[in-house]
């Protein structure tokens, strides 16, 4: 069970900018008799492959099986055998993004890229073999509603929207833009190469870009956007929140670059999209930390995540530096039980952020506890 009207009324604050001195958190508490939820009960029987891509059709391709997984999925994470995490600032509302599984490839199909696929049997991912190998198409390159990739991915949300019930929230794709779009036209390393040998040309490519990812993500909108209100029910709320009114945002190709090439070739380009769409949600990975600075200059950025990397630096123990290079932006960031714990008792967490924490407190008892500290907490850092 969630307390979630509560929760989501603490993000709304959040994401105005009107918890500069507070914070937010979410975690789970340990459920004193585990037993295997129905989707991991599902997974063992079946013998699925969840972490190694074989040779199997893209999910996309029988949406009454992927709408089985989420039924399952929702049952785990929502439903009374799940870890329950009452009390928290987690919301407790189910969302996905079936359009996921088409893959960042997705974006070169619209404009009649050849697509290859590698799955999972819970996840699909793709390229794009490179659809601009001479400038001179640039003249002729347009995104256009009547695709067949473009058709087949809303159809997707379609069926999505009519065999849900209103059970669960959709989300759109995130965007493609910028340099992430001329990674999947150009294919990466001459996206790369173009952008010292190119930038003319680059910069109209990228111009393409964000037509297609402001067109594609209202063309996702329209379609959810009554199923998820029904779902939400909270306008406030849903006029705010990730997926549904905030856009997914990647600067994730600028990762790899120094940080004047965002600067240069990529900012003009997300601040558009946030203007263009109303706002948006930008997750960094943790190699690519030294954007964070100039990213969170982004006038309109609801949220700015920092996402942890295997073997690379974690966010948290720089949490402090970063803080104070952000300004007043919502950040989240992960840490572990202890972490979080040990920084409320010490006071050193900083405010405007929203903690998820990798662990479980004990009992309900416990969980009421911390966030009663965690409601009280003023940071002074």
């Amino acid at each position: 069970m969630f307390k979630t009207r509560e929760a989501m009324d603490r993000r709304i604050a959040f994401w105005q900018r009107q918890m500069r001195d507070r914070i937010l958190v979410s975690f789970g508490v340990r459920n004193p008799r585990p037993t295997p939820s129905r989707w991991q009960k599902h997974v063992e029987e079946k013998g699925l492959k969840v972490t190694c891509c074989y040779d199997r059709p893209p999910l996309f391709e029988c949406l009454e099986d992927l709408l089985r997984q989420y039924e399952m999925q929702i049952g785990a994470r929502f439903g009374p055998d799940a870890e329950r995490e009452l009390d928290s600032d987690a919301v407790g509302i189910p969302m996905f993004c079936p359009t996921v599984h088409f893959g960042e490839g997705i974006v070169g199909a619209f404009f009649g890229g050849e697509l290859i696929f590698s799955s999972t049997d819970t996840k699909t991912n793709s390229v794009c073999k490179p659809v601009v190998t001479d400038w001179a198409q640039l003249d002729s390159l347009r995104f256009e509603e009547s695709s067949p990739w473009v058709q087949r991915a809303l159809d997707c949300l379609r069926f999505f929207v009519a065999r849900g019930d209103k059970r669960f929230a959709l989300q759109p794709y995130c965007t493609i833009d910028a340099l992430n779009f001329a990674v999947v036209m150009r294919g990466d390393t001459q996206a790369f190469l173009d952008v010292k040998t190119s930038p003319r040309e680059l910069r109209r490519l990228m111009e393409a870009g964000l037509d297609q990812a402001v067109r594609f993500w209202k063309l996702q909108r329209e379609i959810i956007e009554e199923n998820n209100k029904r779902v939400i029910q909270h306008d406030a709320y849903a006029a705010l929140c990730p997926g549904h009114a905030g856009a997914g945002l990647s600067a994730d190709a600028y990762s790899l670059c120094h940080p004047s090439v965002y600067e240069e070739m990529g900012f003009e380009y997300t601040q558009r999209l946030i203007h263009a769409l109303g706002g948006g949600f930008l997750h960094t990975h943790s190699i690519g930390a030294h954007l964070v600075p100039l990213v969170a200059k982004l006038d309109g950025l609801t949220e700015l995540s920092l996402a942890d990397d295997p073997h690379c630096e974690r966010y948290f123990p720089k949490l402090r530096f970063l803080r104070e290079r952000t300004g007043d932006v919502p950040l989240t960031v992960i840490c572990t039980l202890a972490e979080f714990t040990t920084g409320l008792r010490d006071g050193t967490l900083p405010g405007g952020v929203s903690y998820g924490v990798q662990g479980a407190v004990d009992t309900m008892d416990d969980a009421k506890r911390l966030m009663e500290k965690v409601r009280a907490y003023r940071a002074t850092v």
